[in-house]
């Protein structure tokens, strides 16, 4: 999928394809949540995504670090994880 895009609006993150349709919505007060090793939750299900991009979960971790600066996330190891 060409075109997507993501964006903060109102109280979700959410990934829209080139026709403006939500594919994909995150409650902003989860943004930061982690799995083991404190992973990114949130990078690590839309890796899974076949229609994601490396360069899309680029800006989902830029959207975490602006919303939720004080995240535990390990961000190193989160995009090590990443297998697109």
């Amino acid at each position: 999928m060409n075109n997507l895009k993501i964006e903060v609006v109102e109280k979700n993150v959410v990934v829209f394809d080139g026709e403006g349709n939500d594919l994909y919505t995150i409650p902003l007060v989860h943004l930061d949540e982690v799995r083991e090793e404190n992973l990114s939750e949130w990078v690590l299900q839309l890796e899974e995504k076949k229609w994601v991009s490396y360069e899309l979960l680029q800006n989902l971790a830029d959207i975490i670090k602006k919303e939720c600066p004080d995240n535990t996330i390990d961000w190193n190891t989160t995009f090590s994880m990443v297998r697109l």
